[in-house]
């Protein structure tokens, strides 16, 4: 079974995909049986995904996308909204602790690529070998294939379980990287087979050139919607009333 492990949602600052039927048939449409919807500091978009996936058969992996000070950590597996204290800003270790308590995976996404912010550095293998539990060695937003072949080697040599995944912020991104996993009943057995360490990762060998320039630009129009009425008539949905509002979400959670 092909399963998308880095997905974002309208729920996402920088991403438009829609959490409905829609989504189920692009889904369905391209094979892929299970997905983990990944929003950036918010949970909401893996809430309404378990209540519309599962009902077509699709297995709705619970997670989220933190950025902390040392770059993004992939939560995955988890029940509840990973929440810094207070407003400050999400921290390296407190985000880990966090999940370690909802007993959910953490992972480190595109590792190697520098031209984000959480890309390893030598300073960081010890801190990741002692508290990252699963590693992405394929993003298909990476802008070099070597990106995503360093963070193969890594796992390789360190024996970390790997994960791969999409990265997808627009509907024609889904299923471009997903990991190839024997067939799951449950979202629990597409855990256990990633932690056994016998994935293996499918790629899409075609690049969309520039395509974290959309991304870029749809982030800039949010963020003036904050400021200007107009523009945020044109980017309000009735799910997200725009993106800085995710801190005054009241906690909610996914049962196991």
């Amino acid at each position: 079974m092909k399963v998308d492990l880095h997905v974002h949602t309208q729920f996402s600052h920088d991403a438009t995909i829609p959490i409905n039927n829609y989504l189920v048939r692009i889904l369905n449409r391209r094979g892929i049986q299970g997905i983990a919807i990944t929003d950036h500091n918010t949970f909401r978009g893996s809430i309404k995904a378990k209540r519309i996936l599962e009902k077509h058969e699709i297995l709705a992996i619970p997670g989220e996308e933190v950025k902390t000070e040392y770059g993004e950590l992939l939560c995955l597996f988890i029940t509840d909204e990973i929440r810094p204290p207070g407003l400050k800003r999400y921290r390296y270790l407190e985000v880990i602790d966090q999940i370690k308590e909802q007993d959910g995976l953490v992972g480190l996404s595109h590792p190697f690529d520098f031209s984000r912010s959480n890309w390893i550095r030598k300073i960081q293998i010890d801190w990741i070998k002692e508290h990252i539990d699963v590693l992405e060695v394929y993003n298909a937003r990476c802008n070099l294939n070597s990106m995503n072949m360093k963070a193969y080697d890594f796992c390789k040599y360190y024996n970390l379980p790997i994960i791969a995944g999409s990265d997808a912020h627009f509907l024609m991104e889904i299923g471009r990287g997903c990991l190839l996993l024997e067939y799951a009943d449950t979202v629990e057995d597409i855990r256990n087979q990633i932690m056994s360490n016998k994935a293996s990762v499918m790629r899409v060998d075609h690049f969309l050139p520039f395509i974290n320039l959309p991304s870029f630009f749809f982030h800039a129009f949010t963020g003036l919607s904050r400021f200007f009425w107009p523009i945020r008539q044109n980017f309000q949905t009735k799910d997200v009333p725009h993106s800085f509002r995710r801190f005054s979400v009241p906690n909610r959670r996914i049962s196991k």
